[in-house]
Order: structure tokens, then sequence, then C-alpha cells
């Protein structure tokens, strides 16, 4: 009656990715390959000790480890200690906080995309990803850090703000980006 579902011990959830983000956990590459069917055949799976969800908010707890497929493959994954997830309508993301020991990764080909940070807060209005508590992203080779990464998963851009740094390999200092 007052629509509230807990799972409490090795909570498991499936849903459409569709359901939840269309975008991703990381950013994309450019590419010329076929588009994503995340909307057809894509799932998010997310498991963790205990989950609570009611009509537009699901929390879960402790050891939360979120796996992104599409055709039964891993596209991307997150774990952390707490996520908040909230929806405004039908089952429409709003935004999605993630605690504690946050790690985002995506595999493309045999490159790792990967960020880490103590929280990663996601705006689905603007697709924008605030990752705080001394993050870092590596991509392959590339790494870098800041007291404050925004990442924009729509234009796949990445804003590092105060005490910023770099590391890219030789090969690439010149050329075009």
């Amino acid at each position: 009656t007052n629509q509230l579902f807990t799972a409490d011990g090795h909570a498991y959830l499936k849903m459409p990715a569709s359901t939840m983000w269309s975008a991703g956990f990381i950013p994309k590459q450019a590419s010329v390959e076929k588009p994503t069917s995340l909307a057809t055949n894509g799932f998010v799976e997310i498991t963790s000790d205990k989950y609570v969800v009611s009509t537009n908010l699901a929390v879960f707890q402790n050891k939360v480890q979120v796996t992104e497929t599409e055709d039964q493959q891993p596209k991307g994954g997150m774990t952390c200690s707490l996520l908040t997830v909230k929806f405004i309508g039908t089952n429409q993301l709003e935004n999605m906080l993630a605690e504690t020991n946050v790690v985002i990764e995506q595999r493309e080909s045999d490159t790792t995309n990967q960020f880490v940070a103590a929280r990663a807060f996601y705006t689905a209005s603007n697709n924008i990803m605030e990752l705080t508590g001394s993050p870092v992203w590596s991509a392959g080779l590339r790494q870098g850090k800041a007291d404050l990464l925004l990442v924009n998963l729509q234009k796949n851009t990445l804003d590092a703000r105060s005490n910023a740094w770099m590391r890219l390999p030789a090969s690439e200092l010149g050329q075009s980006l």
C-alpha cells in the first residue's frame, strides 16, 4: 500500500537500460561503428547487500555493483558503497549519487576508461557527471586528476578544475586531439 519494496541480503535488480539512462557510464570515443542499441537490448543489473525502491527513489547499500550490458556483453560498470537514484515521471532518471570508493569503468576494444572518486553525482537534465573527493581518470595510457572533474556525457567532454594534472604518451604531444 505504501509502494515500497525492500530487498535485504544478496539483493539483485535488473532493468532495461532505457529505463535508467541511455548515455552509459562513461563518454564513448567517437566512432563510425553502428549506433548503440541500449534502448532495445541493453540492461542495467545492480547487486548490493540491500536496496529499497519506492515510487521515485531507489537506494542501494553496501557492496553496490552496477553492470551495464548490451547483447548480454558487459559495456560498463560501477562500484560504490551507496547509490541513490531519483526518478521523475514514469521511471525517468532525474539524478544519481554514488558515494564512497566510487569506481566507474568502461572497456572499449582494447582500452579501459576509468573514473575513481569519493563521490559521483549525475544530473540527467544536462547529462553532467560531477566527480569529487580526489577524482582521477584514465583512458588507456592517458591519465589525470583534479579537485573537480565534470564529465558531459552527451558532448563527450571532460573539464578538470583546480589543481588539474594530466599525463599523455609523448607520441600524442603536438598531434590534433
